[in-house]
């Protein structure tokens, strides 16, 4: 039975990245749970672009998928390019619930689209959660959230807009909240190194694996564990590197869980997921001072390289793996602590408290 008693106001989240109905589950989708489950006084309802049109109904709260009319978009957007609104069903689905608040994530080119095929006008709020390289600020947007202080810097550089723009970062997902309960407490063998990042040149692919070829050569011991997209087929040219392919989110977190150091030697970030989730499983975390990332990194509790430098990130996985011997874990209880700040329950909250101030009404919470 759902219970939904103080959720007397309606909000429909709307993501076109990510499907919240696919069996192949992500962070992405992790997050949307979450949040949508931390919520007190708002009834989510959660759209996403899918491969067909559905609704389904999963721990109280309603999920609909809405797939994009491809031949519309054939005809009239790639070959006249007349920019029409390929997502009628999407419109359909907000006409049929009417929330109030509308929360439209990236896409914002949509937004004014979308709002024409309505019969009511409601609040929308636009979520930017990359430094996408054009920023579009719709006429039909009433609040400007950004992913991150590095993403929000972005938007008033590109835009060059006077309006106020709220931060609101991921909270760490549900899914890795489960997999923390249960930490594994045997150490490894060996060091193992765990790197989501999949063979994408922002990623700091390159520079990992010339990382890796310098400590090998040093015969310094470890082992790397490398997922994420871009993968399938890649053969490693280490022994000591293991491609895992593209995991779902719970086998990303398990194996995660079972590692002791995770990398990730991005060239920049909107907020990083991968490391919110290993600080709050207490995973040594080597990476770059980058975009979203000085948001949660400092010294003091991770180890901070420079990116797309090979070197720097030699010395940096040399000093992690020499902590690993020596026992030490301060850096990770330093990053839990962190990552407890951005806990489902704390990131709900303030996203409640900024819908209150849109419609106008106090935070009695």
């Amino acid at each position: 039975m759902c219970v939904s008693s103080g959720r007397d106001k309606k909000v429909l989240q709307v993501h076109f990245w990510g499907d919240v109905n696919s069996p192949l589950k992500g962070s992405v989708e992790n997050i949307v749970m979450s949040l949508a489950l931390a919520m007190k006084s708002y009834a989510p309802l959660i759209a996403s672009l899918g491969e067909k049109n559905a609704k389904s109904v999963k721990d109280c709260i309603t999920f609909y998928t809405f797939k994009e009319d491809r031949v519309k978009r054939r005809i009239f957007n790639k070959f006249f390019n007349l920019k029409v609104n390929t997502f009628s069903s999407l419109s359909e689905i907000i006409n049929k619930e009417r929330p109030q608040i509308l929360h439209i994530h990236n896409r914002p080119v949509l937004v004014d689209k979308i709002i024409a095929r309505l019969d009511y006008i409601p609040k929308v709020v636009c979520q930017y959660h990359r430094h996408f390289n054009e920023i579009i600020i719709p006429r039909h947007c009433d609040l400007i959230l950004a992913v991150s202080n590095s993403v929000k810097e972005h938007i008033y550089r590109l835009t060059k807009t006077d309006r106020d723009i709220d931060v609101l970062h991921n909270p760490v997902p549900g899914g890795v909240l489960k997999v923390g309960d249960g930490l594994p407490s045997n150490r490894n063998p060996l060091p193992v190194m765990f790197y989501p990042g999949g063979n994408q040149e922002h990623k700091g692919f390159r520079e990992l694996l010339k990382s890796v070829d310098m400590l090998n050569n040093e015969k310094v011991r470890f082992k790397l564990l490398l997922a994420g997209p871009k993968l399938g087929g890649y053969r490693p040219p280490f022994e000591n590197v293991e491609n895992l392919n593209y995991l779902a989110a719970d086998r990303l977190y398990e194996k995660l869980a079972h590692s002791d150091i995770l990398v990730l030697p991005t060239y920049n970030e909107g907020f990083s997921l991968a490391i919110l989730e290993a600080m709050y499983l207490k995973k040594l975390v080597v990476s770059t001072y980058v975009g979203g990332n000085k948001d949660c990194l400092t010294t003091s509790n991770s180890i901070l390289v420079r990116a797309e430098d090979p070197t720097s990130l030699y010395y940096g996985l040399k000093e992690a793996i020499g902590l690993m011997g020596q026992g030490s874990k301060t850096k990770q209880e330093r990053a839990f602590e962190t990552a407890t700040g951005f806990l489902p329950a704390i990131i709900a909250s303030r996203l409640e408290t900024i819908y209150d101030r849109l419609l106008g009404l106090s935070d009695t919470r």
